[in-house]
């Protein structure tokens, strides 16, 4: 079986709203990983608190923009308990991985 092949047999998550972030200095701790793809198109991006991850992609295309997956994280103030994270744009601190 091709690589292609297998790949049409896998099944994944269909993220489709991500914030846009310019400049990889406006994250608190992201970890970008090595290349994703044979021809370097892609790598992920991984919270570095957390190691959890992917939380999004950076394109090889599209240097400057960091597209984080928006079910994938969530915005919380560091006074706020787990229950209470929310999406609010109004934080500081900025977006953690869930």
């Amino acid at each position: 079986m091709s690589a292609r092949e297998e790949d049409k047999k896998q099944e994944g998550e269909n993220l489709t709203r991500f914030w846009i972030v310019k400049d990889q200095f406006q994250f608190e701790n992201v970890g970008v990983s090595k290349a994703a793809s044979v021809d370097d198109a892609f790598r992920y991006l991984a919270c570095a608190d957390c190691d959890q991850g992917p939380i999004g992609i950076r394109m090889k295309d599209k240097p400057n923009e960091w597209l984080i997956a928006h079910d994938r994280v969530h915005y919380y103030t560091p006074s706020s308990t787990p229950s209470e994270n929310t999406t609010s744009s109004t934080s500081s601190s900025g977006p953690k991985a869930s």
